[in-house]
């Protein structure tokens, strides 16, 4: 190492099953300190012994190498117990190799399944460096820089074994690209076609569609913020409930695991439910509430709460709390007058079709500035004053933010002055 200059974190030590014994009991001590030094530390031709497991108990490994006689011996019960071991590594913090992959059928079911790497003639035989660099790239695999490391080994942390639909999707370049959905999210989303495949992506960075530019903000804001979002996603009329998480963000390249369930829409009457109707709803608008002047009361409707309800908050501490925390300063007084509670009434009977707008700058979780309209309209009712307030993106900005991620250069601008009757609607 020294002699050449070779980084440790590029050499590791594969250590066969049988010299873990109970007579040779220094090893476990000569391992730690290898690895306290900056070495990885493998078990080659796990499960080929009788002893695996038990020093599994005692001693931690980086890569557990699995025996290529799991996949040389094509059963059913093979295969569960390869499935069982990438569990099991997977929860104890490990990682998995497979050796003896020969086949694409056999790649694929350890794609499938979360193998982490793999092993074996498939990809190519031993051969001399400039050969080994040649061959991957006639087969078109990438060679991975050292510096993208941590970003693959936060990868291999996701669990590809959930039994739900599982999507990962990768933001680079100012675009989302999928990178792997498993065999039953491709079912759900494009019925097995690959050629649908490549639809769904290229509708994934359109601004064409509401649903799809609500999943875009959702993604966004997942990135930004490194909050899990639950995102609802209208599909031949169900609902495809996606849970996105933020697993890594790297050097201008974000990844996201989206595990999906189906909701059914068993029945006509499920169309007028109020979860399917303002699922709808949020496809349009960020937030949806009611302001009761009568009761000083605001019911908040949000897609993320859609679960535990609806929540009824103090209408003026409510509104006095958006207005300190997400209201851009230059902004503020034209809030203040628009929700000014005392002449709101009047304003909304006297506007034209019964509903004032007005477009203020929000302030996102990363700290950017949005332009959002804001709505009122009165609400019938015939002993209080209930009104019904809607935000959503303004248009513009729309187009420019999203543009501006997705790499469109023609995007529509909003400069600082211009006035706000013109850019609400």
């Amino acid at each position: 190492m020294r002699k050449y200059n070779v980084p440790r974190d590029l050499l590791h030590l594969e250590i066969v099953e049988n010299i873990l014994t109970d007579r040779n009991k220094k090893i476990g001590e000569v391992l730690n300190r290898f690895r306290e030094a900056g070495y990885e530390i493998w078990m080659d031709d796990f499960g080929s012994g009788y002893s695996s497991l038990k020093f599994l108990k005692d001693q931690r490994f980086d890569v557990l190498k699995m025996d290529m006689a799991f996949l040389k011996s094509d059963t059913q019960r093979a295969r569960d117990i390869i499935i069982s071991i990438i569990a099991m590594d997977k929860r104890i913090g490990n990682r998995t190799l497979a050796e003896g992959v020969e086949t694409k059928e056999q790649f694929e079911f350890l794609r499938e399944i979360g193998c982490e790497k793999i092993q074996g003639y498939y990809l190519g035989r031993p051969r001399p460096y400039d050969e080994t660099i040649h061959n991957c790239q006639e087969k078109g695999i990438e060679i991975e820089l050292s510096c993208w490391k941590p970003y693959y080994d936060a990868i291999m942390e996701v669990d590809f074994l959930t039994g739900q639909p599982l999507l990962l999707v990768e933001f680079r370049n100012h675009a989302y690209h999928i990178m792997f959905a498993n065999d039953k999210c491709r079912e759900v989303l494009w019925h097995g076609e690959e050629k649908e495949r490549d639809a769904w992506e290229q509708q994934l960075n359109s601004l064409h569609q509401p649903a799809m530019r609500y999943l875009q903000r959702g993604l966004w804001r997942v990135m930004t913020s490194g909050n899990d979002e639950e995102l609802a996603y209208p599909l031949n009329g169900d609902f495809l409930m996606m849970n996105c998480h933020r697993v890594i963000s790297y050097n201008g390249r974000c990844l996201i695991s989206v595990q999906c369930h189906l909701h059914k829409v068993s029945h006509e009457g499920d169309l007028f439910r109020p979860a399917f109707l303002l699922r709808n709803l949020f496809y349009l608008y960020d937030r949806v509430a009611t302001l009761n002047l009568t009761t000083r009361e605001m019911i908040l409707l949000t897609q993320p709460k859609l679960k535990s309800g609806l929540r009824k908050l103090p209408l003026a501490e409510t509104l006095q709390r958006y207005h300190d925390e997400l209201i851009h300063p230059a902004d503020k007084k034209r809030f203040a007058a628009f929700f000014d509670r005392k002449t709101l009434k009047a304003r909304v009977e006297k506007a034209k079709m019964n509903s004032i707008a007005e477009a203020f700058r929000s302030i996102e979780a990363d700290g950017s500035l949005v332009w959002k309209t804001h709505r009122v309209a009165r609400m019938a009712s015939s002993t209080q004053d209930i009104f019904f307030c809607v935000v959503r993106v303004s248009d513009a900005q729309d187009i420019m933010q999203y543009g501006q991620a997705l790499g469109i250069r023609q995007y529509m601008l909003m400069p600082e002055n211009i006035p706000v009757h013109a850019v609400y609607g």
